[in-house]
């Protein structure tokens, strides 16, 4: 049974807690479930957000604990935190540190192509700790800057990839805590109306370094030529939809900048003038008197 975060301010307050809030807000082109799934995205805490990392003690569906460690300049702040879904469309928080308790209330809704979403924070302490609020919230305002400059993008990626028809699989079942740890799972959906990646180039043409080619999408290759070893790897994550143009390279793998899956090299080959043709992850490239030509679609 999850209880509301009325009912946690109430129970506080009879213990001698004074509460004052604020209140942030984020508007941006993506859909509700875009939200969910950011809110609930358990690894994606550790691979993009460089201030925060949590080590998870118990995950369900509908609700995380985790001993959250937030970095403030050199100091690491050690907070029990406790994330929970009390209904569809938003997600709560609870934690403590010294005199103070905090309690978090995220929602989200959707209008047309766009979802707003209201963060409250509800920061209570006894009153002689109270004069101190003030600046504990001009100090979560500015955290929570911070965690959208990096979370805001990762959702309107996702909306993006939604107007160009992909679908994302867990959008009917909803979302959980659970289910986003395990990374081998093909979360995104291409759409079999898109038109095949075609495209045909001297291989004198390709310059070293990385060239990107067609889309940022399934419809997309990045090549990274090395004198005449040439590795192709996809623009696109099926994990989640993540976009890899800019992702490293570690191990012959590029990794996914969301969530740090390692993604090996469509092609990995070297030049030897004769005739050769390959398939792999739905695409097909030859290799023709010095011409690379790429036909098919990322799957």
């Amino acid at each position: 049974m999850n209880f509301s975060v009325d009912s946690m301010l109430n129970g506080l307050a009879e213990q001698g807690m004074c509460f004052t809030s604020s209140e942030q807000r984020t508007t941006g082109e993506y859909d509700s479930a875009d939200a969910e799934w950011n809110y609930k995205d358990v690894p994606h805490l550790k691979e993009a957000h460089e201030n925060a990392e949590a080590i998870n003690g118990a995950l369900s569906k509908s609700s995380a604990s985790s001993i959250f460690i937030q970095k403030v300049g050199p100091i690491r702040i050690p907070l029990s935190v406790c994330v929970y879904s009390p209904s569809p469309n938003s997600i709560s928080y609870f934690t403590s540190i010294g005199p103070f308790v905090l309690v978090i209330s995220s929602s989200w809704k959707t209008l047309l192509t766009s979802t707003t979403v209201t963060t409250r924070y509800h920061l209570g302490s006894t009153r002689f700790f109270k004069p101190f609020h003030f600046f504990i919230h001009k100090i979560l305002e500015k955290n929570y800057k911070v965690l959208m400059n990096v979370d805001v993008p990762m959702r309107v990626r996702r909306g993006e990839l939604r107007s160009r028809g992909y679908i994302f699989l867990n959008d009917e079942s909803g979302y959980g805590f659970l289910e986003t740890i395990n990374l081998q799972v093909l979360g995104v959906k291409v759409p079999t109306t898109l038109p095949d990646f075609k495209v045909e180039m001297e291989i004198s043409d390709l310059p070293q370094g990385t060239t990107l080619l067609g889309e940022n999408d399934s419809r997309g290759i990045r090549i990274i030529r090395e004198e005449n070893q040439f590795r192709v790897f996809p623009r696109i994550c099926l994990h989640a939809g993540a976009l890899l143009d800019n992702a490293k390279i570690q191990d012959n793998c590029v990794r996914c900048p969301w969530h740090g899956k390692r993604i090996k090299p469509i092609f990995d080959f070297n030049l030897d003038g004769q005739t050769k043709s390959y398939e792999s992850s739905g695409i097909k490239m030859t290799i023709e008197k010095q011409v690379l030509r790429f036909e098919g679609l990322l799957q």
